[in-house]
């Protein structure tokens, strides 16, 4: 991704940097839980 567009790159991690502990963690979870559900799905 950076080499195909850094400046979206870099503005996208900025605006993670923005973002409080909660909503990090909120993002973190559905993560794991859609990684999970695809997981299982796929198998």
């Amino acid at each position: 991704m950076p080499m195909l567009s850094p400046g979206v790159w870099r503005n996208t991690f900025q605006n993670i940097l923005k973002l409080h502990d909660g909503q990090l963690r909120f993002i973190g979870l559905c993560s794991v839980l859609i990684g999970l559900v695809l997981i299982w799905t796929l198998a």
